[in-house]
């Protein structure tokens, strides 16, 4: 008798073994599915966030690709700035650090793409699917396109950062950080002259 309890507790024990083995098969088997639902669960979030950033390059492309696609179209624009600016004309010509813009009478403005708050092409115009990946035809700075036309000596209108008033007379120079302008309202030495940041300008308008 006590063999056989012996023997049923052995069997007993080999059922036991055999159901802890089942539990753990089963427990394998659900931690098997439950990575493959999280694996399902990051494919269908790597899709969706692939989708958002194909949507969002053509829905939010840069500036300068959108300026771009513009001026090769010669499509009038309404570029508004931060300083408060507005200027309807054409896109002359689009550079790294800034966009030049033709208005009428074959006035030019060069305006900083960090001042540029706005670009609304008329509507309709399909120009915010322009590819985000193109770059500016120009590599050019701001300061080095200014220098160039200080050589002769322009009568200008500079707009700067912060909503000041905009100061008029002839563009001297242009050095590293500084832009030198003598001011409209006088003659010879005693025209007074003003020294701005050139990183504090905005747009620069030339007026002859």
């Amino acid at each position: 008798m006590g063999g056989g309890e012996w023997a049923a507790g052995g069997r007993f024990a080999a059922v036991d073994e055999v159901d802890g083995a089942g539990d753990a098969d089963d427990l394998l088997a659900q931690l098997g599915r439950w990575r493959e639902d999280q694996d399902a669960a990051e494919a269908a979030r790597s899709r969706t966030k692939e989708r958002w950033l194909r949507q969002q390059a053509a829905e939010a492309a840069r500036l300068s690709a959108v300026a771009l696609d513009l001026a090769e179209r010669g499509t009038p624009v309404t570029l508004s700035t931060t300083a408060g600016g507005t200027h309807t004309a054409t896109v002359a010509g689009v550079a790294r650090e800034f966009v030049v813009l033709r208005s009428s009478g074959d006035r030019l403005t060069f305006v900083r793409w960090s001042c540029v708050a706005a670009i609304r092409p008329p509507p309709g115009d399909r120009a915010g699917e322009a590819d985000a990946d193109r770059d500016a035809p120009l590599d050019l700075l701001l300061g080095h396109a200014l220098a160039g036309l200080a050589a002769d000596r322009p009568r200008v209108r500079i707009v700067t950062a912060g909503g000041a008033e905009p100061w008029t007379g002839e563009l001297r120079a242009v050095g590293g950080d500084v832009l030198t302008l003598r001011l409209d309202g006088g003659d010879g030495p005693a025209c007074a002259t003003v020294y701005l940041a050139l990183d504090a300008v905005c747009e620069v308008t030339v007026l002859g």
